[in-house]
């Protein structure tokens, strides 16, 4: 009965152990670089950032007004766009729903690139977003 009892509780602490284990931080989780991050409300524009990563991530965090008659949903469209001659290229465009979020792609090439903000819902909605590369 001793055996039974020492076997389940060397059971449950191994699987006690395993659940509470971190995993690991491997590299593709480190070596994200942050080049920028803009807080604003409403629409705007960011300043231009220079990227030269093999991948950019976009993270956001959007909230209502504070002001706001009621608590409601808020999401902003980020449009990136790569500065070119004659005039500049929208290289993606992103639906960022609150809370936060992120997402990744590839830029096309090397450069200078900035983001454009609008509101689709919540009034006046409050965001911070991060620019981040992947160096190449």
């Amino acid at each position: 009965m001793r055996v039974a009892v020492y076997s389940v509780t060397a059971v449950m602490w191994l699987i006690a152990s395993l659940a509470l284990a971190r995993p690991p931080a491997t590299s593709a989780q480190e070596d994200w670089q942050t080049i920028q991050s803009w807080p604003g409300t409403g629409s705007g524009a960011t300043d231009p950032f220079d990227a030269s990563g093999s991948e950019l991530r976009i993270r956001w965090n959007v909230q209502g007004s504070p002001s706001a008659l009621r608590r409601e949903a808020a999401s902003v469209q980020i449009r990136v766009y790569q500065e070119t001659a004659p005039t500049d290229t929208l290289v993606t465009t992103i639906n960022a729903a609150g809370p936060g979020g992120r997402t990744t792609f590839t830029p096309p090439v090397a450069g200078r690139y900035y983001l454009q903000i609008t509101p689709i819902t919540g009034f006046q909605p409050r965001w911070t977003v991060w620019v981040e590369q992947r160096p190449a």
